[in-house]
């Protein structure tokens, strides 16, 4: 058997296995590829068969073969998505960026179409499915390299009608008492659905609840479309089987129709409860499990014509918070607001076991105690399940998926300490092998109150985290502790750690680090300013540097040396923080530049210029950071006393920002796909703008080509264009855009080309990555109140302003709920009065969430809202305000007084630290001042996790 025919061979069996048509790539994209080029080969020859070296011979010149002209080659059609798509392919690369080609075609009948190049390709969408269009390429069309179209040529487009297809709402579907028509499906051109209807009872739930992988997990965060998950359900595998039929829908050409399934019309017996819902086109109906040949088919497989959800027949609503103290449910009724009084409340395990019952309040409100959430495996608390006897129906919320992110509504801080919260600190930040650091710890309680009369151990780390020493010692009646730690002058070098412990085997309650090196004080105190807030590009920027010796004199004829280093800006704008500004490719791909300056000696008053001219920084639509760094030597070249600041650096007046809704980079199929735009000056402040948009996808198709007789492949990566227009950006708010995806990457870029400044996000949509218990961002409730820190006793005013007329609870937290308030919000907002306690010791939340009555008509509207403020206690009441009347001036071996001055103390007795410390000691490692008061009385994080359904 020849190589031929042996390769011929190894072809058919591929091709009839279907290994080489699943290689290929996705079938339902047009795939326009170019055959690699091979690069011949010849084998060395060995020395025994060399031939002489030839001596060449003129050869007469060959003829030359004129250049090929630019012209158009041949089209592609692509209608795999919403809008169908044609591309142009032409025999070179197009000019790319900058030229309008636009303004090259006509299209007749006329259409608004985003007109995109790629290489060769000039790709033309928004094209209407079941429409003939004329294509016209005007002459002079331009190429790569100066080549334009010689001739004016016409091209015909046959638009076939769009891919039938099915959709289900976005996330698991709640079907309220009384207010709601029905199941919507949204069809396009499909005459006619399959629909079979599965009940599951309140017990066999938790089969579901349990499932952490895309088969039907309940409660369903998206429609199922994989055939082999819904499979279980059309084989009777996953529960009973209530209801099979059909229904027609309206089907108008290439549109998409919504219709409304009457799910509790049209299944006898109807109760409430959860059921779980399959759609299918009966045009294309599901493969049965023995069917193996249609198992594969394209439809089936993308999903287009098949599709289940969970739909929960219920009148109640839930939301649970988690803290310190338990478990506290809240119970409502879907079509009123109103709390659900006497609804009976289980807490139940991951096995499936109740571990405790409540019953709702006249709030709705009913609380489970700590212990009960401290179980482990099988008897960890997994779920609540709310029951309504009168009305026999039932509701149930889930506690394992993750709790709402509501770091865009304010919450930040310190992270909540425990029941023992120590504040550790040292007379300075590092050591020589030998001295004795001074060592303070302060103990409070989770409300800054100070604790005695305990235990505590003190224990001191090396640099490899093994034990130095500890020390056991009693906590006074002030609450803090004063430990002197001798270091041997044989003391490891590197960065040491005091930790202090209740228990000296559980965690420490407080912590500090300080090093333990060889130095010499620095001699030079050195600084570093500039009037300019913002640097820009091409704009001289003069820095003002200031040198003097600690012990007075300035600092005069030293050297000086500065550096400038650029980088991206990880936080340009910290009022965006969750915007993304520039485009990720150049963001991956920038190198920073180290660009050095020069600036003369110091002067007789020790001063000195550094001039940046804005140059050497090359273009870029990201934000940058500047850290300008100046070094000025010690007298006789000797060491350099250094200082640093770091500035925004501007290379345009305007940057775009875009924010998805989701979390991460993978949104949810079968949603819409939805962000957030806003763009912004140089300052940071949102201005308003007109942007372009485009929204691309992102596909790779793997070629396979025989090379030397071996099979090889290559992965080709397309972009194509699903959307594109404009959008209107205001000064005061985001605009948003939002557009149902199919799975798969995808790339959206915003551009502005008058200020030359763009944005990309690259971004999936599918199942297949990320955190399926992401939730998406609450709707915002406003909450704002009347002043930023309060005395206990005040009353704090909160305005409460929702997106609907409802009602809504307050509920004050911090590592647990402390109390809990219900108010109405009418339609424009309302304002409530929240009583000031001691006990929230800093502060505490002010969690609102606030509720819709689904028995109100209304379009477009949020059914639940939620915001918080912190309302912080006044810290000066409980601080004490120290001064010092140190001398101005103090000589060596001199022993001061140092007057001391306590306001505010409370008793008797007050304990005061000083320390007098070489600031040049402090300088080497940057030292602040310790600030008890900030660590204990500044804002702090809410410990409470927000979940509902």
């Amino acid at each position: 058997m020849n190589r031929s025919t042996w390769a011929a061979l190894v072809v058919a069996l591929m091709l009839g296995s279907g290994i080489a048509g699943y290689l290929i790539g996705n079938p339902g994209d047009s795939v326009d590829r170019t055959a690699p080029s091979r690069t011949a080969t010849t084998a060395p020859t060995s020395a025994a068969t060399a031939r002489p070296t030839a001596t060449p011979v003129a050869q007469p010149p060959q003829a030359t073969v004129p250049a090929e002209p630019f012209r158009y080659r041949r089209l592609s059609l692509d209608n795999s998505a919403a809008e169908a798509e044609a591309c142009l392919f032409f025999n070179k690369p197009l000019a790319g960026d900058g030229v309008k080609y636009a303004d090259y075609l006509r299209i007749a009948p006329e259409v608004k179409s985003a007109v995109k190049v790629v290489d060769d390709k000039l790709c033309i969408g928004g094209l209407a499915y079941g429409q003939d269009y004329a294509v016209t390429l005007l002459a002079g069309l331009p190429g790569a390299g100066g080549a334009k179209l010689e001739e004016e040529q016409k091209v015909a487009l046959t638009l076939g009608p769009r891919p039938a297809a099915i959709t289900l709402p976005g996330k698991g579907f709640i079907l309220p008492r009384g207010t709601a028509a029905g199941l919507p499906v949204t069809t396009v051109n499909v005459s006619k659905l399959g629909i079979a209807v599965y009940r599951v009872n309140e017990r066999g739930l938790d089969k579901f609840a349990q499932q952490y992988y895309y088969s039907g997990a309940f409660p369903g965060s998206e429609p199922i479309t994989e055939s082999w998950s819904l499979r279980q359900w059309l084989n009777g595998q996953n529960a009973k089987r209530v209801w099979r039929g059909s229904m027609e829908v309206k089907n108008v050409l290439n549109q998409a129709i919504t219709t409304a399934f009457p799910i509790r019309e049209t299944i006898q017996d109807w109760k409430p409860g959860a059921y779980f819902v399959v759609v299918w086109n009966s045009a294309k109906p599901p493969a049965k499990e023995s069917d193996d040949d249609s198992a594969g088919d394209e439809d089936e497989q993308t999903g287009s014509n098949l599709a289940g959800m969970w739909v929960m027949d219920t009148d109640i609503a839930l939301t649970s918070l988690s803290g310190r103290d338990g478990l506290t449910v809240f119970a409502r009724s879907l079509a009123s607001a109103q709390p659900l009084a006497n609804g009976e409340v289980v807490l139940l395990s991951r096995g499936n076991e109740p571990i405790g019952k409540a019953v709702t309040d006249a709030q709705g409100r009913a609380s489970f105690p700590a212990g009960l959430l401290r179980g482990r495996g099988a008897a960890e608390a997994a779920s609540i399940m709310v029951t309504d006897s009168a009305k026999q129906e039932f509701s149930r919320l889930e506690l394992t998926k993750a709790a709402f992110d509501l770091s865009d509504r304010g919450i930040e801080g310190r992270a909540l300490p425990g029941p023992v919260d120590a504040f550790l600190y040292t007379e300075r930040g590092v050591y020589r092998p030998g001295e004795t650091v001074q060592l303070m710890a302060m103990l409070r309680d989770e409300g800054a109150v100070a604790l005695k009369d305990m235990p505590v151990t003190l224990i001191v780390k090396r640099p490899d985290g093994s034990e130095f020493t500890r020390y056991a010692l009693a906590l006074p009646a002030s609450g803090a502790l004063h430990q002197a730690i001798d270091l041997p002058k044989s003391s490891r070098r590197g960065q040491w750690s005091a930790a202090a412990h209740i228990d000296p085997r559980g965690a420490p309650v407080g912590r500090v680090e300080f090093s333990v090196e060889d130095f010499v004080p620095e001699k030079l105190k050195v600084e570093l300013s500039t009037d300019q807030a913002i640097l820009r590009t091409g704009r001289s920027t003069t820095f003002e540097l200031a040198a003097d010796f600690l012990y007075g004199a300035p600092a005069s004829g030293l050297r000086v040396e500065s550096d400038l280093r650029v980088t991206v800006d990880a936080n340009p704008f910290p009022n965006f923080a969750k915007y993304s500004f520039g485009s990720q490719e150049d963001r991956k791909a920038y190198e920073p530049p180290l660009i050095t300056l020069s600036g003369p000696e110091t002067d007789d008053k020790g001063k000195s210029q550094i001039v940046w001219a804005g140059d050497q920084v090359k273009e870029t639509n990201l934000p940058l950071r500047a850290q300008i760094t100046a070094r000025v030597f010690e007298p006789g070249n000797g060491r350099a006393t250094k200082t640093d600041k770091a500035l925004p650096l501007r290379t345009r007046d305007v940057y775009l920002g875009i924010r998805p809704t989701f979390e991460g980079r993978y949104a949810r199929e079968g949603t819409d796909t939805a962000f957030e735009i806003v763009a912004l000056g140089a300052d940071g402040r949102q201005i308003a703008d007109q942007v372009e948009y485009s929204l691309e996808r992102i596909t790779h198709d793997y070629q396979w080509y025989q090379s030397d007789g071996r099979w090889r492949w290559q992965s080709l990566t397309r972009e194509r264009e699903i959307d594109a227009g404009t959008l209107t950006l205001k000064a005061d708010a985001p605009a948003s855009l939002a557009k149902r995806l199919d799975w798969g990457p995808h790339r959206l870029t915003i551009k502005d080309p008058r200020a030359n400044t763009a944005t990309t996000l690259t971004f999936y949509v599918g199942w297949w990555g990320g955190s399926r218990g992401a939730e998406d961002a609450p709707d915002t409730l406003k909450v704002a109140s009347d002043r930023e820190k309060y005395a206990p006793g005040d009353t704090a005013k909160l305005r409460l302003e929702a997106p609907f007329a409802g009602e809504a609870v307050i509920t004050i937290a911090t590592d647990r709920v402390l109390q809990t308030l219900s108010a109405q919000i009418p339609a424009g907002g309302t304002t409530i009065d929240v009583p000031v306690k001691a006990e929230w010791g800093a502060g505490a939340y002010a969690l609102v969430t606030a509720w819709r009555p689904l028995a109100a008509p209304a379009e477009r509207t949020p059914v639940r809202a939620i915001g918080a403020v912190w309302l912080a206690l006044d810290p000066g009441l409980r601080t004490l305000a120290v001064q010092i009347a140190a001398p101005e001036k103090v000589t060596p071996r001199q022993r001061i007084e140092v007057p001391l001055r306590v306001a505010n103390a409370q008793g008797p007795e007050a304990y005061v630290t000083l320390a007098a410390v070489d600031e040049g000691i402090l300088q080497l490692t940057r030292f602040k001042t310790p600030k008890p008061a900030d660590y204990y009385f500044g804002k702090r994080q809410l410990g409470v996790a927000v979940r509902d359904d």
